[in-house]
């Protein structure tokens, strides 16, 4: 019976572990969208730079 107990324990333990890993997972990819959503990136879509050179300012 104590044998049963301790299975059913460690199942418990487990889960509650996998819970806590996917939440971390999840508020990581939350952060990381939400900074790029601030910062005017496209959250899915790569960025490029142009560049223009000029003779005069003018």
């Amino acid at each position: 019976m104590s044998n049963s107990r301790s299975d059913d324990k460690e199942q418990q333990r487990f889960w509650n572990e996998f819970r806590i890993g996917v939440l971390a997972v999840v508020a990581i990819a939350l952060l990381f969208l939400g900074v790029r959503f601030l910062q005017g990136v496209p959250l899915f879509g790569n960025t490029y730079t142009v560049v223009a050179q000029f003779e005069s300012a003018d």
